[in-house]
């Protein structure tokens, strides 16, 4: 059974209604000072001695890394490009990153509202489930084990999370292959002013009758003055009393052995990093685990269905300021991934008879990424050129048993023995002219450009290009076009 077989059955699809959250969220902040402020003001105490002003603080100016594969600001991109802090997430009622995702412009999310635990596939400029690309700081994210590789976004939540970055539209030039309909970069957080600093939040809820939710989120980080920072948090999420089949049968007589459903879901999450005006480098691992109950088929019940996720993520970067005008950059990631699905036999009568039948599929997948880029700027000129390698492996395995009174009937497969796996090199470069170039009356207007060349083990090499002009109008306002190609 294939991942998107086994969403048909997570509750037959029903949406939620009547979401009452009934406990309020806490959130407990013992930080010295807050996480995206900075403060650059002083003053003197009684003895002549500056001192930071701690009662001020300025917001940092907002920046776009996704866009460009450098920083930016939002309006001078030629692209529908959002931004989205963790504290507009953190006051909001969502409780994935795919019902963030899904209020935005040119998004449409597929499983969002829907029971926890449902399936979320996203879909972006009308581009497929499996064309937009899902990075995390940079790093590719997606199921291997999957028919199309798309990634399920039901398993992204607000653990490590900085900030969300959306690109819309085709960015094959910079992220290669599934960037047809957009990017979404999430941002995982780094250093934070010197000192130690946590979070905690707890939230419950309900959405119907018999229902209960409760999720609890901790966060801890340590950054010394010299730039060197530890970050941990965990992320756990129990919900009980699920039921969105519906019961057709209406002689009271007949044996029903209906349950209610439950999702547990748990992120672990750790990073250690250091920085400085020079170097910037970090380290970390994700680890997530979710199980769902299932339900038979659509409206449905079963008592012994269940889905088991696992996820581990271990990322890396390292970027090196040699000057203004010049920065090298390397990262990378390791993804393992193992999704089993058990269909035990479930109970038919009072007296205890089972169905005698078992079902178990269990689909695994790897995937590497490694890439190195450099940043340089000039008057009027910015870019960044690289290259990496990405490689996807995966495998399945099937069990079915059943035993009536015909005799007994048992299937198996195994994909280990194919090897199947597919790799991707790549070279890329993209440049921002800006008009002042030609003449200083023209600094208003600017054109990016860009091509990258792929080279699949299976699809062979192609090459995909982008021209992207635009002017700006003000400080608010930008007129932009983009024309460019995908693979």
């Amino acid at each position: 059974m294939k991942k998107n077989e086994i969403a048909s059955k997570r509750f037959g699809g029903t949406p939620m209604s009547k979401i009452f959250f009934l406990l309020a969220a806490l959130a407990v902040t013992a930080a010295a000072q807050p996480r995206l402020t900075a403060d650059s003001s002083s003053r003197s105490d009684n003895g002549g001695r500056e001192r930071a002003d701690t009662a001020r603080t300025y917001q940092l100016p907002e920046v776009l890394v996704t866009a460009t594969r450098f920083e930016r600001n939002p309006i001078d991109v030629g692209r529908s490009v959002t931004v989205i802090p963790y504290e507009q997430i953190k006051s909001s009622i969502f409780q994935s990153v795919g019902e963030v995702l899904a209020q935005h412009g040119g998004i449409y999310i597929v499983g969002i509202g829907q029971n926890p635990g449902m399936i979320q596939s996203i879909f972006m400029r009308g581009a497929s489930n499996n064309q937009t690309a899902i990075l995390v700081d940079d790093v590719r994210l997606t199921d291997p084990s999957s028919v199309n590789s798309a990634l399920d976004l039901s398993e992204l939540s607000f653990a490590a999370l900085d900030r969300v970055e959306i690109v819309r539209g085709s960015h094959s030039t910079l992220y290669g292959s599934s960037a047809i309909g957009g990017v979404v970069n999430i941002i995982t957080q780094k250093s934070r002013l010197p000192g130690i600093h946590a979070d905690a939040e707890v939230r419950g809820g309900a959405f119907g009758k018999g229902t209960s939710t409760f999720s609890q989120n901790l966060f801890l980080n340590y950054t010394l003055p010299v730039g060197f920072y530890v970050n941990g948090e965990i992320n756990n999420s129990d919900v009980r009393g699920l039921n969105a089949t519906v019961d057709t049968v209406t002689n009271p007589n007949a044996f029903k052995n209906r349950d209610r459903d439950g999702f547990d879901k748990r992120d672990l999450w750790g990073k250690v990093g250091f920085r400085n005006d020079k170097v910037d480098l970090y380290l970390s691992f994700k680890n997530t685990r979710q199980r769902t109950d299932l339900d038979r088929t659509a409206y449905i019940d079963d008592d012994n269905y269940t889905l088991d996720f696992r996820r581990n993520l271990l990322t890396y970067g390292v970027s090196y300021s040699m000057s203004d005008a010049l920065n090298l950059k390397a990262i990378g990631g390791y993804s393992e991934m193992r999704r089993l699905a058990v269909d035990d036999s479930s109970v038919v009568d009072p007296l205890g008879t089972t169905d005698h039948t078992y079902s178990q599929g269990e689909w695994e997948g790897t995937t590497l990424t490694n890439e190195i880029q450099s940043n340089f700027s000039l008057s009027g000129v910015q870019g960044v050129i690289g290259a990496g390698w990405y490689e996807e492996r995966m495998s399945s395995r099937s069990y079915f048993y059943s035993r009536s009174m015909f005799g007994e009937f048992e299937f198996q497969s195994d994909l280990d023995s194919l090897h199947l796996n597919t790799t991707t090199a790549n070279a890329f470069a993209h440049v921002d002219l800006n008009g002042n170039l030609v003449h200083e009356s023209l600094n208003k207007f600017a054109l990016a450009l860009g091509a990258r060349l792929n080279k699949h083990s299976t699809f062979g090499t192609y090459a995909t290009y982008e021209i992207n002009p635009s002017l700006k109008i003000d400080e608010g306002s930008l007129v932009y076009a983009s024309y460019s190609t995908g693979f």
